[in-house]
């Protein structure tokens, strides 16, 4: 089974999200950033409001630091959708 259409699913869905929650977004962007390592393979994911807290992660690539941002961002305007939808409810 291919996973294509999960991820295509996925992708509008952040989309969405971002799309919704701009400003949201953008200070995510300003408070999320990935860094390369000093050896130019490694990276850093870093979140400047406690950057050096233990949760800062180390990658052994970019592409694996920046999946893991966006798997970050989108948790973080996934929640907020929920607690907006929550708010609406009420």
């Amino acid at each position: 089974m291919s996973t294509q259409p999960q991820s295509s699913i996925t992708d509008a869905l952040r989309v969405a999200l971002i799309l919704r929650f701009p400003q949201q977004y953008a200070a995510l962007c300003q408070r999320l950033v990935v860094l390369p390592d000093t050896d130019g393979q490694r990276a850093w994911l870093l979140d400047f409001y406690d950057p050096f807290h233990p949760t800062v992660q180390g990658f052994t690539s970019m592409a694996e630091a920046k999946a893991a941002w966006s798997e970050q961002v989108y948790q973080a305007l996934r929640s907020l959708a929920i607690e907006t939808v929550a708010e609406l409810a009420a």
